[in-house]
């Protein structure tokens, strides 16, 4: 089975977004929460949490687990991605 989208365009639409991180020693907090809409577009939200762990204390090497929400809906239509997310991030 294909899912057939009607829409061909990219919308653009304005969103309130607040994001926050918090650190102590090695231990890592992300969390935020978004939503946004337009004329076409019925709501857009999206809301995570994320703990990580640094491997050492000048590293920025960061294993991550969370859980990550992100819904759109158009007239009939939507879009959701649910569930738990794993990774690895760095920055050099």
């Amino acid at each position: 089975n294909t899912l057939t989208i009607p829409y061909e365009e990219r919308e653009k639409f304005a969103s309130l977004e607040v994001n926050f991180k918090n650190q102590e020693n090695n231990l890592l907090a992300e969390y935020g929460i978004s939503y946004g809409k337009n004329h076409e577009i019925d709501y857009s939200y999206e809301y995570y949490l994320t703990l990580g762990y640094k491997l050492l204390d000048n590293d920025k090497l960061i294993f991550n687990a969370g859980y990550k929400n992100k819904t759109i809906s158009i007239e009939d239509l939507k879009f959701k991605y649910e569930g738990p997310v794993i990774g690895i991030s760095s920055t050099f």
